[in-house]
């Protein structure tokens, strides 16, 4: 398959502390150069925000200071709700789906065809995911999908068991 595009990617695998720090700084460096220049900083905003929940704060407030700039555009909008959606996910945070979810109606026309389906089944796959309220270890896509993708084979077994019926006058099967 291609390398997704912007809305196709996948924005949430862990990072290490050191990680985070050094896109953080680089993200304010970036954020400044913009500033003076009168260009758009919501990129490097998303990756403030990315970098600050992998160093373990709120990102919350981050997420909806952002809305304003991201409401500007669709695809802003979308990627908002990607981000973030994904970010809480790797936690497995029930809420991560709901924004995954929204993302994904906001933008059918926005995809390319490869990330349309590359979304469409990452997010299928997900729902399958035992999630909760409460943040658990943090976990790569890679490891989340096959997760999800071993779930799905035993739901899908439990489905298709063949149903056996008893008949009590039967005293011979």
């Amino acid at each position: 398959m291609s390398q997704p595009n912007i809305l196709g990617t996948w924005y949430a695998d862990p990072l290490s502390p050191e990680q985070a720090r050094r896109l953080l700084t680089r993200c304010e460096h970036r954020e400044r150069i913009r500033q003076r220049h009168g260009g758009s900083i919501i990129t490097s905003r998303l990756q403030k925000m990315i970098a600050r929940f992998w160093l373990g704060e709120e990102i919350y407030d981050d997420y909806l200071m952002l809305k304003p700039a991201a409401s500007r555009s669709a695809h802003g909008q979308v990627l908002l709700e990607l981000v973030y959606g994904q970010l809480l996910l790797s936690r497995k945070v029930r809420k991560g789906i709901t924004h995954l979810d929204k993302a994904f109606r906001l933008a059918p026309n926005l995809f390319a065809a490869a990330d349309y389906l590359r979304v469409m089944n990452r997010l299928r796959l997900l729902k399958h995911l035992p999630l909760s309220a409460a943040p658990a270890k943090a976990e790569s896509l890679e490891s989340l999908l096959t997760a999800a993708k071993v779930i799905e084979r035993m739901q899908q077994s439990e489905n298709t068991r063949p149903v056996i019926h008893h008949d009590p006058k039967d005293t011979y099967g």
